[in-house]
């Protein structure tokens, strides 16, 4: 236990510094000694967000739901992930601003 103590305050640090890649590294191995560590879920699906790389997050956040499916943090930040990807994907169209 004192293991994943020691990760988690890594973690926790890496993602004060946004270090993700660092972040994901550290939560990673939580989950390798304990495979249903729903905050390292949760932290490695925000340091996706963080990144950019919505689908690893979205991964994570799913499966932190099926460990504690009313957890409002996972839900939470699945509907921002919609709202960001529906803006990533929003067609472009000009308006009456645009010079071209």
């Amino acid at each position: 236990m004192e293991e994943i103590d020691t990760l988690e305050t890594k973690a926790i640090d890496a993602a004060i510094q946004a270090n993700w890649a660092q972040a994901v590294e550290f939560n990673s191995q939580i989950l390798g000694l304990d495979r249903k560590n729903v905050q390292a879920l949760l932290r490695i699906a925000f340091s996706y967000l963080q990144t950019g790389d919505y689908e690893q997050s979205k991964k994570y956040y799913h499966k932190a739901l099926r460990l504690q499916p009313k957890s409002s943090v996972a839900h939470q930040y699945l509907e921002k992930l919609e709202i960001l990807e529906q803006g990533k994907t929003k067609p472009q169209t000009k308006t009456a601003f645009d010079k071209e």
